[in-house]
Parts: C-alpha cells; sequence; structure tokens
C-alpha cells in the first residue's frame, strides 16, 4: 500500500519541519510527501534552491532527482531526517517527496487539486 500525504503551505514555513518530521516518523514504509508552495512569499520561494536550503537548514537530507522533474515548479527526490527528534518512534528513513509551486495563489482547494494531480499513491 503506497500513501500519498499532500500538504499545502501559504506563508507557514516555521510549521513545515514538524509537518516532514511527523511524516517520517510514520511507521507505513512506502510513503510519498507531496508539498504544494501556493505562491508563498517568505524568503525560501525559489523552489530550485530555496526549499532545499531552508529543509537543510532544519537538520534534512534533500536529494533531488534531477530526472524525475516535470517541470520547472516541481522538484522530486528524496528526503531523510538528519536529526530526528526526542519523540521518534520510527528508525530514520527516506520518502519520496515532491515539491510543487503555484505562480500564483490558487487557494487551499485548487492547491490541494493540484497536489492530487501529482500523487501516484493509492490512498490520499
Amino acid at each position: 500500500m503506497k500513501l500519498s500525504v499532500i500538504t499545502t503551505n501559504y506563508n507557514q514555513e516555521m510549521f513545515l519541519p514538524r509537518c516532514i518530521r511527523s511524516v517520517l516518523n510514520s511507521t507505513l514504509d512506502t510513503i510519498e510527501f507531496i508539498l504544494v508552495d501556493d505562491d508563498s512569499s517568505f524568503t525560501y520561494t525559489n523552489i530550485r534552491g530555496g526549499y532545499k536550503s531552508f529543509l537543510e537548514k532544519c537538520g534534512f537530507k534533500v536529494t533531488v532527482d534531477e530526472g524525475k522533474a516535470s517541470s520547472d515548479n516541481c522538484i522530486c527526490g528524496f528526503l531523510t531526517d538528519e536529526k530526528p527528534d526526542k519523540t521518534s518512534v520510527a528508525p530514520s528513513k527516506s520518502i519520496r517527496f515532491k515539491f510543487i509551486q503555484n505562480k500564483k495563489n490558487e487557494g487551499l482547494f485548487c492547491s490541494r487539486v493540484i497536489g492530487a494531480s501529482y500523487a501516484t499513491g493509492e490512498y490520499m
């Protein structure tokens, strides 16, 4: 069973590390994490370098799979938690991720639909 977790973001970057760690701490083995940024205005909105450097500063190892990137507004790869918190119950693992950046603010519903269109899991 493969699960796709879709998270939308609009100027709430301070909650992303906790959200990602929650997904990484799951006991499921096959999880795909999809983050749709709805044209946020915070510093790290550049999808190529910005999110990667932001997540690395938060203690995540980000491995980008350049061959899987479908367009200039989407990057794909793997995320690993290099600094798991004290409540972590699962051993450190990697999950497949997709970061999508909307070119303009589409709103919550449209961002969820966009995330679902990128999902490959049996369940969302």
